[in-house]
């Protein structure tokens, strides 16, 4: 009985199709995640700049005279306003050690130090988290990044001009 032989050309047929998919499939998940890590530095970006803000302008609204308990809750206060200005009042959590929230996807939570020898603000750190929901990485099983940063000033010692307000420069 005679053999059939298929030609080669017919045994590869359709080969190519199942590479190209292949390939277009890893091309377009490599791009996906290229857009959304893209995104995210982005928005760490813009989160550093808003915590540097708010933490600078809210220092810098205090009075140099008061003690330590009216600075911490006045810059407490000028916090939660720059949040509530910038971010809505939906979006705000207030400003504690403890942050509580109704939305658990943006925190900022402060800390202050008191300087012992004048009994006054001397350092202030924020740090805020941001829990933000991914577009492509879905498809990787990734549905939130949470993004992180930390402020820190210091105030800067008075000299012998007397001044009405902190001045407050960047330390991290």
């Amino acid at each position: 009985m005679p053999s059939i032989r298929v030609p080669a050309r017919r045994a590869r047929h359709g080969q190519i199709t199942v590479i190209f998919v292949a390939g277009l499939m890893t091309f377009i998940g490599m791009l996906s995640l290229t857009v959304d890590v893209g995104f995210f530095y982005a928005v760490k970006a813009q989160l550093q700049a808003a915590a540097d803000v708010a933490l600078i302008s809210s220092m810098n609204q205090l009075p140099a005279g008061a003690a330590f308990d009216e600075q911490h809750r006045q810059l407490s206060l000028a916090l939660t306003r720059f949040q509530q200005a910038n971010f809505g009042p939906g979006g705000t959590t207030g400003v504690s050690a403890t942050a509580n929230t109704s939305e658990p996807w943006r925190v900022f939570e402060l800390s202050a130090y008191m300087d012992t020898s004048t009994r006054t603000l001397a350092r202030a750190e924020i740090s805020c988290r941001y829990n933000l929901e991914t577009s492509f990485a879905r498809v990787f099983g990734l549905d939130s990044v949470e993004i992180g940063v930390f402020s820190a000033a210091e105030t800067v010692p008075a000299g012998t001009a007397s001044r009405e307000r902190l001045l407050a420069r960047l330390v991290e």
